[in-house]
């Protein structure tokens, strides 16, 4: 992906702060503006995309910055752990990214 970026949360209200974290390939600069999604799906059977533009203070173009991802999770089982012998293994794993070292881990 050339440009990914994040909001540091999900909605807000007018007069409301929101901060976004972008990463550009490379470096090179980018884009930003912001626009009211009408529709988003572009399949020939729909109304196709559609956005309005909102001006607003952010509008421009930016210098990119390489953030490098790490999408995804894991979990590293130490050796000593046998499961030669388990026929069926289910591990749940419930967690809220936002708040740290409260972890439900069920199996």
């Amino acid at each position: 992906m050339k440009v990914v970026g994040y909001s540091d949360r999900l909605s807000v209200q007018g007069g409301e702060d929101i901060t976004f974290m972008v990463s550009s390939e490379h470096g090179a600069p980018f884009d930003a503006e912001i626009v009211r999604l009408i529709h988003g799906d572009a399949r020939p059977a729909t109304p196709g995309f559609k956005s309005q533009l909102i001006e607003s203070s952010i509008e421009g173009r930016y210098t990119g910055i390489q953030q490098d991802l790490r999408p995804g999770s894991y979990i590293q089982i130490p050796k000593q752990l046998d499961l030669s012998d388990v026929d069926d293994l289910r591990v749940d794993l419930w967690f809220w990214p936002t708040t740290p070292n409260q972890v439900l881990l069920t199996a």
